[in-house]
């Protein structure tokens, strides 16, 4: 992977590099395509480039070996898809129809907040939501104003083990899409961004929704296991509990006296 900071690649300074299978290069253009740095590679080479910038590629090497920057979202409710991206070498942009959220952890409280005009700035991690497709291009962007300093999302460039604590985007029947516990021995993929949380209160997941959805909300509304029950903060218990209080039960608020 090469940053958008690398606008200018050497004569022949691939060449040869047979194994060298995949290149991202995040750079919008190159200051010179003169030179093609990756001859004499494996056939199967493919070179990655901004969805914006394929063509600018294409015709400056003369090679049809360039493709999109290409994130795949999996499907959350029916016609919405999500996804979560992490980049900290180039920002980037999403598609017009695709959502890009922020997420505050504040406690146990996780909400998400709309980046407005759909930047992503890089070193932020972001959940991604379309509402038309599964497979999302990313496009060049640069000059995002927006406030990522309450963002609680981190993320990885490359493929990592669980380091402790982390939750990852997922969806399951209970409870819908949100971030889920991962198992000890569970990976995160490159580019993605995960939470980290840990505490006697950490839960097996964290329920989100748009805007100013909160944790209880979700559990009112996604809450399909008959007897189960929450506490206020949207975190489930083990059974009953035995101390007097308001509480979440089959999706209803329940006072125990």
């Amino acid at each position: 992977m090469l940053p958008n900071s690398v606008t200018s690649i050497g004569d022949n300074a691939f060449r040869y590099c047979s194994s060298l299978t995949s290149v991202t290069i995040y750079a919008p253009s190159l200051a010179d395509y003169d030179s093609y740095p990756f001859y004499d590679n494996s056939a199967n080479q493919k070179i990655y480039v901004f969805s914006d910038c394929v063509d600018t590629y294409k015709t400056g090497w003369g090679t049809p070996y360039i493709e999109a920057i290409t994130l795949t979202a999996n499907e959350g409710a029916t016609g919405e898809y999500w996804t979560t991206y992490y980049n900290d070498m180039a920002d980037a942009k999403a598609p017009h129809d695709t959502q890009v959220f922020k997420a505050s952890l504040d406690g146990t409280m996780l909400t998400l907040t709309e980046i407005a005009d759909g930047i992503i700035t890089k070193g932020q991690g972001v959940v991604l939501k379309s509402a038309s497709a599964s497979v999302l291009p990313l496009y060049s962007a640069s000059g995002s104003t927006a406030d990522y300093s309450d963002n609680s999302l981190m993320g990885t460039m490359t493929s990592i083990a669980n380091p402790d604590n982390a939750y990852v985007l997922n969806k399951k029947e209970s409870n819908g899409v949100g971030f889920y516990r991962l198992s000890a021995s569970g990976e995160i993929g490159a580019n993605k961004a995960y939470l980290t949380y840990s505490g006697a209160d950490a839960r097996e997941f964290f329920g989100f929704g748009e805007g100013e959805t909160t944790s209880i909300q979700k559990a009112l509304a996604n809450d399909k296991e008959a007897g189960a029950w929450y506490s206020l903060d949207g975190r489930r218990l083990g059974g009953k509990p035995a101390e007097k209080g308001l509480y979440i039960h089959n999706g209803r608020k329940e006072v125990l006296k």
